[in-house]
């Protein structure tokens, strides 16, 4: 069995750190927006958009006006598959 990862969850309100969820490498991105929604009430799963890399202003100009349509991951892609590590935001 894999060992269970950390994922820090930035809120989308203001960027800071809103809590962090466990999750096994098996699970998938569907689940982890589950968990994530449970912190945040109001927060709907549907409504969460998980990307492969946060943009700045460095890469593609803040908010989602310039993001890479490329960086978003599907709900039904498995945690092992995606870029996330441990520790992770």
């Amino acid at each position: 069995e894999e060992e269970p990862i950390v994922l820090r969850v930035l809120s989308p309100i203001d960027d800071s750190r809103l809590c962090e969820i466990c999750v096994r490498p098996s699970h998938t991105v569907e689940h982890a927006k589950n968990w994530v929604a449970l912190r945040l009430p109001g927060l709907r799963p549907e409504r969460i958009t998980v990307a492969r890399e946060k943009p700045s202003g460095k890469t593609h100009g803040m908010g989602l006006r310039n993001f890479p349509a490329t960086w978003i991951i599907e709900d039904s892609v498995r945690i092992r598959d995606t870029p996330f590590r441990d520790g992770d935001e």
